[in-house]
């Protein structure tokens, strides 16, 4: 999502696809201030307080008309329709990564027996005494495994007496 604009060049805007040699500032504005401190170069001048205040307001009402609320779009996707997207949006990002020339191609990874992002998302987070319960058995088990020693008692091999 994101904000849309026209593709002809719009007055205060400027032009649709800048680059890096658009000037940010426009030229005639630029030239017209020269002049003005070419003239009043020991005075200081600060702009009319009006015109600042009016320009402020032209550009935020502007920008309020150009704002999308995406709050206001109470849209549920149905479970098809996500994993939809999320299949076209992977495709798009695997299309996006081969054309960059690296190797390694875009994949959902999933734990094992989550079919879908969104019940792994929604489900209630691991409370942290389930955590330190997980902590504590597998430092036991590791140190019970490291305590495990093998005595040789008798061969392994017995021969049968096979010619």
């Amino acid at each position: 999502m994101g904000c849309c604009f026209s593709e002809e060049e719009e007055p205060d805007y400027g032009p649709v696809n800048p680059n890096e040699r658009t000037p940010l500032i426009d030229p005639s504005v630029s030239n017209q201030q020269a002049i003005n401190q070419d003239r009043s170069s020991s005075t200081y001048q600060q702009p009319p307080k009006g015109d600042e205040q009016s320009a402020l307001n032209r550009i935020l009402h502007k920008n309020a008309r150009e704002v999308i609320d995406v709050t206001a779009d109470s849209q549920i996707l149905q479970q098809s329709e996500y994993h939809d997207r999320q299949r076209q949006y992977s495709n798009r990002l695997n299309m996006v990564i081969t054309n960059s020339g690296r190797q390694q191609a875009y994949h959902v990874n999933l734990p094992p027996g989550v079919t879908s992002a969104h019940t792994a998302l929604s489900a209630p987070p691991v409370s942290s005494a389930d955590v330190q319960l997980i902590t504590n058995a597998t430092e036991k088990a590791a140190k019970c495994i490291k305590d495990i020693k093998v005595q040789h008692k008798e061969d392994l091999v017995a021969s049968f007496g096979v010619p």
